[in-house]
């Protein structure tokens, strides 16, 4: 079994170098219903729109790069103003996000704030089949508030795969295995589209966009932790952080290092992917009285953290597109100072590790790390010996390197060539 962490002690643990070569069956090659990476514009996968107030249409529209528009509602007409480009889709819960009726408690103080139990005295379960999904699913439609998670693999997948959704409640926190049910997972839309439950999240837009991808689940009625840190003009509004702050937990997370696929789940990985919704609940609670305490005479704070909720709601997903130029983002951003001839060969390189990536269904970094790519860039007449080179340079095996040295001493030579 592999090991990704040695213990310390009960609570801390140093982890090693993430195994990236590991010989486990990719979960998606069984999935039927996955996203394809090739570069057509997304279209949700919705096959039912939960607790709908309008007709859910999605029209093939094409991708329009440098259109001009206002910034006035822009993400709900689909609209990426960071890239300049318009999506070729309407959020389907945009109007849903923008009437929404939240419940009459949403913005007051609450009544009472009830200390969250440790973790280890609280209970947990793992859903891993449709049945118990189902009957759980009625179960959260009938909690007030739940807090939730996703745990992520984005190394041996071009796109992404969540391997994990947790939500929590006042009774149990629960686990589900979505590579287990990932052609079942969707139904949890249902509860997440549910503007009478309040959903408190920790995480950003983009662990949002990941349920729209892998299962087209949208969230209504979003409340944003760290979105309240930002309107509380906090330190940080990291969850580690933030719960040291509000209940004196210290957290050891595994972070994007461990491989979520592995199964069975170790108990480690079973108390990380516990540890931030277990107590979400509690830290929204005493942010949410913070924000009362601190509004303005007629104003709520409350409201501003909600906006700010549903606008992360607003995104919408769309799969990364990639060019042979849109490589010259990485290099300012990674401070390199290059020749004409070695910025060739760092966009070919990266252009070409982008291809491989979504032929195989494997990460950029997986097919080519960066580390190893920029020594091909500075050494490219080095490159040229072939094996000896690679032999020499690699301190550890690359499976796609080893297998594609020929074809990455060619493009070498031909991005050489051209003068």
């Amino acid at each position: 079994k592999p090991c990704f962490f040695r213990p310390l002690d009960d609570f801390h643990y140093s982890f090693l170098q993430y195994v990236q070569t590991m010989d486990i069956e990719k979960p998606q090659s069984h999935f039927e219903d996955k996203v394809s990476t090739d570069i057509k514009c997304f279209h949700p996968h919705l096959k039912e729109k939960h607790n709908a107030k309008s007709e859910f249409k999605c029209e093939p529209y094409d991708t329009l790069p440098s259109m001009f528009l206002l910034t006035d509602y822009s993400r709900q007409i689909g609209v990426d103003l960071q890239n300049n480009v318009i999506h070729g889709y309407l959020n389907p819960y945009a109007y849903e996000v923008n009437h929404i009726s939240y419940p009459e408690d949403e913005d007051k103080m609450p009544a009472t704030i009830v200390p969250v139990k440790p973790l280890e005295d609280s209970p947990y379960e793992i859903v891993d089949t449709k049945e118990r999904m189902m009957e759980i699913i009625a179960l959260l439609q009938k909690e007030p508030i739940i807090s939730f998670d996703i745990r992520e693999h984005t190394v041996r997948t071009y796109l992404g795969l969540i391997c994990m959704i947790m939500i929590g409640t006042d009774s149990c926190d629960y686990l589900f295995d979505t590579i287990a049910l990932h052609d079942h997972i969707w139904n949890l839309n249902a509860v997440f589209t549910n503007e009478k439950i309040t959903k408190v999240f920790g995480g950003d837009e983009l662990q949002l966009l990941s349920l729209q991808r892998d299962f087209a689940i949208y969230v209504v009625n979003l409340f944003s932790i760290p979105q309240c840190s930002k309107v509380l003009s906090l330190e940080r509004d990291d969850m580690q952080w933030l719960l040291k702050k509000y209940c004196g937990v210290e957290l050891s997370m595994l972070g994007s290092r461990a491989d979520w696929r592995v199964r069975p789940l170790d108990r480690v990985f079973v108390a990380d992917a516990r540890a931030q919704v277990h107590f979400m609940r509690y830290v929204c609670e005493v942010m949410k009285k913070e924000c009362l305490e601190k509004s303005p005479l007629n104003l709520n704070l409350i409201h501003d953290v909600l906006a700010r909720s549903n606008e992360l709601c607003l995104f919408s997903y769309e799969k990364p597109l990639y060019s042979y130029e849109m490589g010259r983002w990485l290099i300012p951003k990674m401070g390199l100072v290059l020749t004409a001839e070695q910025r060739a060969l760092f966009l070919a390189l990266t252009c070409w590790r982008d291809i491989v990536g979504r032929i195989d269904d494997e990460s950029p970094e997986f097919v080519l790390p960066i580390t190893l790519l920029l020594r091909i860039v500075f050494d490219a007449e080095g490159v040229l010996d072939g094996a000896a080179w690679f032999g020499r340079m690699m301190s550890r095996q690359h499976p796609y390197v080893q297998k594609e040295k020929e074809a990455l001493v060619e493009l070498v030579r031909r991005v050489a060539a051209v003068k």
